[in-house]
C-alpha cells in the first residue's frame, strides 16, 4: 500500500516518514529522510552541471569551486536537519544509552559505577589490538581485489585501443561482461570478510558495530567502483606512453597511439552508465534469479520426495498412500485457491533476504 501511494507522489511528506519510523524504527526513517533531502539538494549542482556541459569548458574551475562550496553548505544544512529530526523523534544522544549487542563477549565482569550492576567488559586495548591484527587481512583483500580490477582494466584498454584483430567489436566488451557476472560473488566475499573482521573486533553496541562494518564495506565498494577511474587518471594517461614504449622495446607488437586526456571523461561517462546497469543487475536481476532457481529446486525436490514416498508406501501396503488419507473437512466460506495464494505470498516474503539499512548507507556513501 505504501509503494502504491508513494508512486503517485513527487515527494514523501512527514506523515509517510512518521509511518516508516513507527513500523521500522528511526534508523530506517533517517535513511529515507536523508535520501529525499539529498535528492532535493542535488537539483542545484545538476542544473549547473548541465549548463557548464553545454556552454562551459572541460574541467571547469568555476564548476569545481561551486561543487566544493555546495558540498560544505549541504553538509552543514543536513546537520541542522538531523538535529531537528532527533529532537522531534526523541532520539537525541540516544547512542550514549544504547543497549548491548547480544553477540558481545566480555573478558571479565565489572560493576557499573552509575547503575551499580554487574556487566561484561572488554578492554579497548584488546579491541584495538584486534583491529591491528585485522589490517593484514584488509590490506591483502584490497590488494587481491585491486589486482583483479587492474587486470580487467588492462584487458579493456588493450582490446579497445591496441587490439585490431578478429571480433574486436564483441571482444571489447568481454572483460566488463565477465566482471559484471563475477561481481555479485566478489561483493558477497567482501561482505563476509567485513562481517567476520567486525565480529572479531567484538564491539559492544550496535552503533559501533555498524559504524566499523560500513567503513570496511565502503573500502571494498570504493575499489570496485573507482579503481578503473583512478588508474586512468593517475597511471594510464600520464605513464601510458612510457609503458607502451617499454613493451615495444622488448618486441611486443603494440601500436603507438596518442593518449588524450578526454579518455578520462569517456571513462567517467561509461562508469556512470555501467555502474547503474551493474547495480540494477546485482540488486534486482541476480537476487530474483537466485530466488527463482532456489525455489524451483526446492519444489522439484519436494515433488520427487513425495513421489518416492508414495511409491514406497504403495509397494509396502499394496494401496495408494493417498487413498488412505481422509479428505480434509473444508471450513465454510473458505476458498482453497485464495488460501494457497495467500500461503504462496507468505512463503515468498519469508524467502526474501532481511533488509539491512547499512547496505543502503554504504551505497549512498559510495555515490
Amino acid at each position: 500500500a505504501w509503494l502504491k501511494s508513494w508512486s503517485t507522489k513527487w515527494f514523501v511528506n512527514q506523515d509517510d516518514f512518521a509511518s516508516i519510523r513507527d513500523h521500522f524504527g528511526e534508523k530506517v526513517a533517517y535513511y529515507f529522510e536523508f535520501l529525499e533531502f539529498y535528492f532535493l539538494w542535488l537539483i542545484l549542482p545538476t542544473g549547473l552541471g548541465v549548463l557548464v556541459h553545454f556552454f562551459g569548458s572541460s574541467y571547469s574551475i568555476f564548476y569545481s569551486f561551486c561543487v566544493i562550496l555546495w558540498s560544505v553548505v549541504y553538509i552543514e544544512s543536513w546537520k541542522r536537519r538531523e538535529k531537528e529530526l532527533a529532537h522531534r523523534w526523541g532520539v537525541k544522544n540516544v547512542t550514549r544509552n544504547e543497549s548491548r549487542r547480544p553477540a558481545f563477549k566480555g573478558d571479565k565482569i565489572v560493576r557499573d559505577p552509575l547503575t551499580n550492576e554487574l556487566k561484561p567488559f572488554f578492554s579497548p586495548w584488546k579491541r584495538w589490538a584486534r583491529k591491528i591484527a585485522g589490517l593484514p587481512v584488509i590490506i591483502g583483500g584490497a590488494l587481491v581485489l585491486s589486482l583483479l580490477l587492474t587486470l580487467v582494466f588492462v584487458l579493456e584498454v588493450f582490446l579497445e585501443v591496441y587490439y585490431g584483430g578478429y571480433m574486436k567489436e564483441i571482444l571489447v566488451y568481454l572483460p566488463t561482461v565477465l566482471f559484471t557476472l563475477a561481481l555479485p560473488y566478489v561483493e558477497e566475499i567482501c561482505q563476509d570478510v567485513s562481517r567476520w573482521l567486525t565480529d572479531f573486533e567484538n564491539h559492544e553496541t550496535h552503533g559501533s558495530y555498524d559504524y566499523h562494518l560500513v567503513q570496511k564495506a565502503f573500502l571494498f565498494k570504493a575499489l570496485n567502483s573507482y579503481l578503473s577511474i583512478l588508474l586512468t587518471a593517475y597511471v594510464y594517461i600520464p605513464f601510458g606512453p612510457r609503458v607502451i614504449a617499454v613493451l615495444q622495446a622488448i618486441g611486443l607488437p603494440f601500436a603507438t597511439v596518442a593518449i588524450q586526456p578526454s579518455m578520462l571523461q569517456d571513462r567517467l561517462q561509461a562508469f556512470m552508465i555501467s555502474n547503474q546497469l551493474i547495480s540494477f543487475f546485482t540488486e534486482t536481476i541476480y537476487p530474483w534469479m537466485s530466488r527463482r532457481v532456489i525455489s524451483g529446486a526446492a519444489m522439484i525436490h519436494k515433488e520427487v520426495s513425495q513421489k518416492l514416498h508414495n511409491d514406497a508406501s504403495t509397494e509396502k501396503t499394496g494401496t495408494s498412500a493417498d487413498s488412505r488419507v481422509a479428505e480434509p473437512v473444508k471450513e465454510p466460506h473458505q476458498d482453497p485457491k485464495q488460501v494457497r495464494e495467500f500461503l504462496r505470498q507468505v512463503q515468498e516474503q519469508v524467502d526474501l533476504p532481511e533488509y539491512d539499512v547499512n547496505e543502503d548507507y554504504g551505497e549512498m556513501v559510495e555515490q
